[in-house]
């Protein structure tokens, strides 16, 4: 799911700008968003179990 927010967020231009701009804001949004999917994932699977 997060791959695909960020495939389609990166083909927004207003997106790739800003993400062309601030390179490294941009990449502490990505972990911080694989930080929550991993969490969600794992808080997920704990539940199911």
């Amino acid at each position: 799911v997060g791959i695909g927010i960020m495939y389609m967020g990166s083909s927004w231009p207003i997106i790739s700008d800003w993400k062309r701009d601030n390179p490294k804001a941009a990449n502490q949004v990505v972990i911080g968003l694989l930080f929550v999917v991993f969490a969600s994932s794992v808080t997920a699977l704990i539940s199911f179990t």
